[in-house]
């Protein structure tokens, strides 16, 4: 069953984008949205009147222009890479230590250890303090559980966790019964079910 699930839903991490050239993130940052195309149609209409009129022998404006449209350009693309770091460091914290298992297969139980890619729906997982939560789990049981959520809000006070079920009504980021992929145990223990790989 486990095998067929991880055929279904995949492995268990993060899907990569698309991963575009530098030169062409420029590119497009620079050339495209409106702003950046009003921008550029001054600027070309500063030098088609540099060439028209032969009194207008100043390129001050268009060269200021085009040097503000590159360096807006140049502060977007920095930030665009540094975010895309943040999502590699992001993926890179999935790949962790391997994770204890309770599967069952045809009615008999067995208890494995297993890389967190490979965990599927339903796989019921064991965590302790100081464990990274390998993929977003309801809490079946804990004891003591406080769970470090600042990958995830920014906060840096721990939220405590409970195995007391939340009404339908609590949206999923709130639930005290849920824990999620990325986030670490600061203290306590739990047995948890993956909900979502």
């Amino acid at each position: 069953e486990a095998e067929r699930r991880l055929q279904q839903d995949g492995p268990n991490e993060l899907t990569p984008p698309e991963v575009e050239s530098v030169v062409y993130k420029f590119l497009r940052t620079a050339f495209t949205g409106l702003l950046n195309n009003l921008l550029w149609l001054c600027v070309s209409a500063q030098v088609i009147l540099y060439f028209v009129y032969p009194g207008q022998k100043e390129m001050v404006t268009p060269v200021i222009l085009s040097s503000v449209i590159l360096a807006t350009a140049m502060l977007q693309l920095y930030t665009e890479l540094k975010a895309q770091s943040s999502m590699e460091a992001l993926r890179s914290l999935q790949v962790g230590e391997s994770v204890q298992v309770t599967r069952t297969d045809s009615g008999q139980r067995s208890d494995l250890s297993i890389s967190p890619e490979e965990l599927v729906t339903g796989d019921i997982i064991f965590l302790e303090a100081g464990c990274r939560i390998p993929a977003d789990v309801r809490i079946l049981h804990c004891s003591n559980l406080e769970v470090d959520n600042s990958a995830l809000t920014g906060e840096t006070i721990p939220d405590m966790r409970t195995s007391k079920a939340e009404p339908a009504t609590i949206v999923s980021t709130e639930a005290r019964c849920l824990a999620f992929s990325g986030t670490l145990i600061l203290k306590g223990s739990a047995t948890c079910i993956v909900y979502a790989t």
